[in-house]
């Protein structure tokens, strides 16, 4: 993100914190996190990713997922990505929040990716979007370079996610 200029005066911006910038006119700007919701779909002992089409990251496997829009809901900014990403269908009573990570997505723009899991889904998953294809992987594929981002304990709770469905 390109943080030089106000985006009210249009006046150079100074960097004060690691979050915080002010322009001459004292106009404040905050560099948080940005919001965006990662989908976890178990079958098995595997785990749907998706190989991502365009950057940043081409060519890398994440979870299908992506950035909310203005005001949106958790479970509606999953079911939303997830029907554009995958053509499956989701409903609000078979998600449940699970947890959330934050991390890096590009220099000077962190995202907080809020985790959600689908207990069940409609339709064939299908790669559309910015998902070039979707693949069913081994737990063990969340720890392969690969695979971005690197949450820690990511697969230690996939791990306890299938054993508990399983039971």
């Amino acid at each position: 993100m390109n943080l030089r200029y106000c985006l009210e005066c249009a006046q150079p911006q100074t960097q004060l914190t690691v979050t915080e910038y002010t322009c001459p006119q004292n106009h404040r700007y905050y560099n948080n996190p940005h919001a965006a919701v990662c989908i976890i779909f178990l079958r098995g002992s595997k785990i749907l990713v998706s190989k991502r089409g365009i950057e940043p990251n081409k060519g890398m496997y994440d979870l299908p997922g992506g950035f909310f829009e203005y005001n949106e809901d958790t479970f509606d900014a999953a079911i939303r990505e997830i029907k554009e990403e995958t053509s499956v269908e989701l409903l609000r009573e078979n998600l449940e929040l699970i947890t959330a990570y934050t991390g890096e997505y590009l220099p000077n723009v962190s995202v907080v990716d809020l985790v959600v899991l689908a207990k069940e889904w409609t339709g064939t998953f299908t790669p559309d979007d910015d998902s070039e294809a979707l693949e069913w992987k081994p737990f063990s594929f969340v720890d392969d370079p690969e695979f971005s981002p690197d949450y820690p304990g990511f697969r230690k709770l996939i791990e306890s996610l299938a054993d508990s469905m399983q039971n």
